[in-house]
């Protein structure tokens, strides 16, 4: 059992968000609800702190990202960082999680020459795709090609990607 921080952001209690619609998510919120729950729920089994979307988000919810393109705390709502935030949650003795989406977000493609992590030389547009209505048929521009994602070689891989975006090896 636990907290998760949707709750609060999603409502439109008057004062629950007052830098529009989200804004609760803050580190220092985050802070309260972790030291009310050791103190008060913690022995009735209360162990989550779950930090959902967001967080990643400036208050006008524009996202900011890492040069890889991986989700980064705004400094402004979580000052001290993410890390920071779940050693608190952690000395607490309690358990946190942290929201993220599958992949990389359309924001974080930019001219779609964003790096991939440890993946020398791989770029977003070596993984996502022009639009693929065919299969997807959601209207959407981009699709990550996960199209044999258990793929195992039996050969030593090397770090890259070919030009339908899965690893060569």
């Amino acid at each position: 059992m636990g907290w998760t921080s949707w709750t609060m952001q999603s409502s439109k209690y008057p004062g629950l968000n007052p830098k529009g619609d989200y804004s609760y998510l803050t580190e220092a919120n985050v802070a309260k609800q972790t030291d009310a729950m050791a103190a008060k729920l913690k022995p009735y089994g209360y162990e989550y702190i779950n930090i959902d979307a967001g967080w990643w988000m400036d208050w006008t919810w524009t996202p900011q990202y890492d040069r890889y393109g991986r989700q980064k705390a705004d400094p402004q709502r979580f000052p001290s960082g993410m890390k920071a935030v779940a050693d608190r949650i952690h000395a607490k003795g309690l358990k946190a999680g942290i929201y993220l989406p599958v992949g990389l977000e359309k924001a974080a493609y930019d001219d779609g020459r964003t790096p991939i992590w440890n993946a020398g030389g791989c770029t977003t547009a070596d993984i996502v795709h022009d639009d693929l209505r065919t299969t997807n048929g959601w209207d959407s521009s981009y699709k990550i090609d996960f199209s044999d994602p258990a793929h195992r070689s039996t050969s030593t891989p090397r770090r890259g990607c070919s030009p339908t975006g899965a690893m060569t090896s």
